[in-house]
């Protein structure tokens, strides 16, 4: 299963054509919720070639426990990971 959250609708359709299951817009929908719902646990990986710090919030909420997540952006800042909001909702991460 691949679920793609891309803003852009041009590149949604192109995603959906190209083989992903779902794709979902960040404008209007919180991508760990939705993702949560199609996937209760979270993803095993989540990809983020956006590079913003709204991206990486929303991959790393939508991880399982021991989830990978992965970053193809170039950033123009830096990132910063709040490790206690990333897992809130985890009930055990470890």
């Amino acid at each position: 299963m691949v679920l793609v959250s891309e803003p852009a609708e041009i590149r949604r359709k192109f995603a959906l054509e190209h083989g992903a299951t779902l794709v979902f817009d960040p404008t209007r929908e919180a991508i760990p919720i939705v993702v949560r719902k199609v996937v209760p646990p979270g993803v095993h990986v989540a990809l983020d070639a956006a590079g913003v710090q709204a991206s990486l919030d929303s991959c790393l909420s939508s991880l399982r426990p021991r989830g990978t997540y992965l970053n193809a952006a170039l950033w123009r800042t830096t990132a910063n990971v709040d490790i206690h909001g990333s897992f809130e909702g985890i009930e055990s991460y470890w």
